[in-house]
Formats: structure tokens, sequence, C-alpha cells
């Protein structure tokens, strides 16, 4: 950016010495304050130019900074499931003897929502 800037700067500095020049001269050239001119629009184009990649730059660094705290979130994430999963897996499931009563087993059919909301079965003789 810096000698993009520089060469714009460059030739504005070189049209305002042709122009001094010739003013010196007492012989002033229209073409040379047109290139002062044009020289002047193209440097305010190009420091344009300069703010614009300068505003992008800070986007970008506020994304990278984004970025790495969803990476650090993510992490976190990963790590807080895997400990999970191994909680899990190292979980040892309760196993009742046979004939004890389970507290699955010891719900009445009757307590059931859905068994509660049918009508009851008529017994036989």
């Amino acid at each position: 950016m810096d000698k993009y800037i520089d060469g714009r700067f460059e030739r504005l500095e070189k049209a305002l010495a042709v122009l001094v020049d010739s003013v010196n001269k007492y012989h002033p050239s229209i073409a040379h304050a047109k290139e002062i001119e044009l020289a002047d629009s193209e440097l305010s184009k190009g420091l344009e130019d300069v703010q614009t990649h300068q505003n992008n730059y800070l986007r970008i660094q506020e994304l990278r900074k984004s970025s790495a705290a969803l990476d650090s979130q993510i992490r976190d994430t990963l790590s807080s499931l895997a400990s999970t999963r191994k909680d899990i897996v190292t979980t040892h499931a309760t196993t009742f003897p046979p004939g004890q009563a389970t507290p699955s087993r010891t719900r009445s059919s009757s307590t059931t929502p859905a068994a509660s909301a049918r009508p009851p079965c008529p017994r036989r003789p």
C-alpha cells in the first residue's frame, strides 16, 4: 500500500514542481494545472482505497479474534462432551438379584397413565 500511495504523491509533487517552474518562467500552462488536478483526484482516490484497506484490515482482525473465541468454545464443548461420554460409559448399571422386586416391577399396571385411561378388563368366571 505504501508504494501505491507514494507513487501518487510523487506524481502530484512532480506536477506541482512543473507548474511552479512554468510560473517562475512567466509562462504558466493550463496543461500543467490540469495535470495537478488529475494527480490530486488520483491521490484522493488512492487515499480512499487506503482507508478501505485499513477498515478491511480491522475487520479481519475482529474476525480472527471472534474465530479464536469460537474455536476455544468448540474445544471446551468437545472436551465436555468427551468427559460426559466417558462418565456415561464408565457408569455401571444396577443389577438386581433374580426374584427381587425392582423399581420397574413394583409398579402396578393400573398406575400408568395409559392404563388408567382404559376401562378395567372384565374378569372371566
